[in-house]
């Protein structure tokens, strides 16, 4: 039954960051594939700081997501990038943690 378990809350996971991709693709147009990584790197560990610490009001300070803002401006993208990453991320953890909240135990576990 763990497997099951394991199973679904990586197809949940994978629904849930389906758009961290459609954001990345929007901005990483003509984006060689190593700037895609990067860029991605920003939601999905704003992700795991919220699920880590669940301090939205301070994501944008948090010394891991500090790094890679300033690593992922390098490529120059836009400052309305950023916002929009974290953003998403909030809206990703905030729905997991509201609708899926066993996964959000299993998850934070």
């Amino acid at each position: 039954m763990s497997q099951n378990l394991e199973e679904n809350d990586i197809k949940i996971l994978e629904r849930l960051r389906k758009p961290i991709d459609d954001l990345v693709n929007k901005y990483c147009i003509n984006q060689p594939l190593i700037n895609r990584m990067r860029l991605r790197q920003l939601p999905w560990q704003a992700i795991d700081v919220l699920v880590k610490t669940e301090d939205v009001a301070h994501l944008k300070t948090n010394s891991n997501i500090k790094r890679i803002i300033k690593d992922i401006k390098q490529t120059g993208v836009p400052e309305k990038f950023i916002d929009e990453s974290l953003n998403l991320a909030t809206n990703i953890y905030q729905t997991m943690k509201t609708e899926y909240p066993l996964l959000y135990k299993r998850y934070k576990g």
